[in-house]
């Protein structure tokens, strides 16, 4: 029992410092992906941003610090003492499974309720404050390519009542379309950002016509390039029983590899343990960073598999369910030939 509590209090003091690392880069790299769309008023959805890639911290993290505990516990001879003490490796690993378990459940509630929760809170969040953000893009007398497909050209803005003066619109099609208009409001309309334009004037020039047409009010969709950086599609903001609902009305492969994933991910925490187990107890010759070199090798390799997967998936080769267990079932197969190749090839480090 104080065997398990020694290797458990490492491996947890560990896996937080790991958490805490893990969500400052993801927090760095989220800021700067964001930093178009959202201001400090809007510290709320950054963090509820962070929600659903807790699902993508928690193995990264559990997998680090079991191997680098393990590492440090074999570098300084403790484990060739445990064994020598008849403490067997069986003994202390199930605490270490265990936590594996923790992990897959919190990951399967953040999947499945939590993380598709925070994402149509943003999602609605963002349609709501669109056109006001979409408006702090827009210069006086400055030609903006902020939007996709589209160059705007504002002789000058009212800010305080939002509406734009002397317009000028240009798309990148080709044919291209001019658009002018004396003054311009933003809008949401059926959830759906646009340019509401009064007193103006279309012009569309190709090969073989000329066409002109004056219009007292028009309405133009806009679509900015910084909103990407913020996408959320239809299925990733559906918890479980929405998705499962909407995969009944129409069942999108998209959508069916969606729902499996968040059952199918979370076991990632339990292979990511029994790797860590297998390949974290090393001779104390053992050249250092092993395990976290191990570490780096495992998490390539199961990203390499589920991405394989998933174009299988859109190929039309594998069907959606199976896309989403191929990568467990891929990582269960190597385990057991790991574990099957020490047991018969090598000498079992007791």
């Amino acid at each position: 029992m104080q065997i398990r509590r020694y290797v458990l209090k490492n491996v947890f003091k560990t896996f937080l410092g790991a958490l805490a690392v893990l969500y400052a880069v993801m927090g760095i790299v989220q800021g700067i992906k964001l930093g178009g769309v959202l201001s400090l008023k809007d510290i709320d959805l950054f963090l509820l941003a962070m929600v659903p890639l807790t699902a993508f911290i928690l193995p990264m993290a559990l997998l680090f610090s079991i191997l680098l505990v393990l590492e440090k516990l074999s570098s300084e001879s403790e484990m060739i003492a445990m064994q020598a003490c008849g403490v067997r490796k069986r003994s202390w690993a199930g605490i270490l499974v265990v936590l594996g378990l923790a992990c897959a459940a919190l990951q399967m509630q953040i999947a499945t309720d939590w993380g598709p929760r925070s994402m149509k809170t943003i999602q609605e969040r963002l349609k709501a404050s669109a056109p006001t953000k979409i408006f702090a893009l827009l210069k006086e007398r400055d030609f903006n390519d902020t939007f996709k497909n589209l160059v705007i050209y504002v002789e000058s803005i009212d800010r305080d009542d939002e509406e734009l003066r002397g317009v000028y619109l240009e798309t990148k099609d080709e044919p291209a379309t001019i658009i002018t208009a004396e003054y311009g409001k933003l809008k949401l309309v059926d959830e759906a950002i646009v340019m509401l334009l009064l007193r103006g004037s279309v012009y569309q020039q190709s090969d073989k016509a000329l066409r002109h047409l004056d219009f007292d009010s028009y309405l133009f969709k806009l679509e900015a390039d910084s909103g990407q950086k913020m996408s959320i599609r239809m299925h990733q903001s559906a918890t479980q029983p929405e998705l499962k609902a909407m995969i009944k009305t129409w069942a999108y492969s998209s959508w069916v590899k969606e729902y499996h994933d968040r059952y199918s991910f979370p076991l990632l925490n339990l292979i990511v343990v029994m790797m860590a187990v297998t390949f974290g107890v090393q001779r104390p010759r053992t050249p250092r960073f092993t395990g976290f070199v191990t570490g780096i090798a495992t998490l390539i390799g199961y990203y390499l598999v589920y991405v394989l997967s998933d174009r299988l998936v859109r190929g039309l080769i594998v069907s959606p369910v199976l896309g989403s267990w191929l990568p467990n079932l891929v990582f269960a197969v190597i385990l057991v030939a790991v574990w099957l190749t020490r047991r018969y090839l090598l000498k079992d480090v007791r």
